[in-house]
């Protein structure tokens, strides 16, 4: 949203919310009303806003906590809230993120499997994910990957050259593996998980 509009920052977006919010809580909102307000900003249906979510991948943990009521929007089987703050040694920070190059080649845009530390290679390229700015070596966030490019060095980063994994089949199987699971237990890829989080 910051980006598609042409705001200075978040902070413009923050005002217009009129009420507290940061990009933390755009990937992870604890209340039913952020959703509603997305959903009302960007015509897509709050479900698929919490398919998009870290929310969505809250049954992986050990101590999920069940929605509101008032999430009623929410499929059965995936009705899981996660605590803010919870998780941060299972999921990436949004100003820590990671992307795959030959993906970011095609567009700009975020998958919410890649928001998992565990995941580390992009199985339809078998390619490493990148976790920072090949030139500069600073973090980056999901805007600067939506943006394709790193804020402090404007180096672009769907220039970056992907390391093949191609060769290494035991590496391969073991995120296939790990991958899987999640799909296994609901994680399925679709348009509605290709995450673009507004702001920093």
């Amino acid at each position: 949203l910051v980006q598609l509009n042409s705001y200075s920052s978040l902070q413009t977006l923050i005002q217009i919310r009129g009420g507290p919010l940061t990009a933390g809580s755009l990937a992870c909102p604890q209340s039913v009303d952020t959703f509603l307000w997305l959903s009302d900003l960007t015509s897509i249906p709050p479900k698929d806003l919490y398919a998009a979510s870290n929310h969505y991948l809250g049954s992986f943990l050990k101590s999920p906590r069940p929605l509101p009521a008032n999430f009623s929007w929410v499929q059965e089987n995936s009705k899981i809230r996660l605590p803010k703050n919870q998780a941060y040694d299972t999921f990436r920070f949004v100003t820590s993120a990671q992307y795959c190059p030959e993906c970011l080649r095609a567009t700009g845009y975020h998958r919410l499997i890649w928001f998992l530390i565990p995941a580390t290679i992009c199985l339809e390229h078998q390619c490493l994910l990148v976790n920072q700015c090949p030139k500069c070596h600073k973090q980056i966030s999901i805007q600067e990957i939506v943006k394709k490019h790193c804020k402090v060095c404007r180096n672009d980063l769907s220039t970056v050259k992907s390391l093949s994994v191609a060769g290494d089949q035991w590496g391969l199987r073991s995120q296939q593996a790990i991958q899987s699971w999640f799909a296994a237990a609901g994680l399925v890829e679709t348009q509605a998980h290709l995450v673009i989080i507004p702001g920093e």
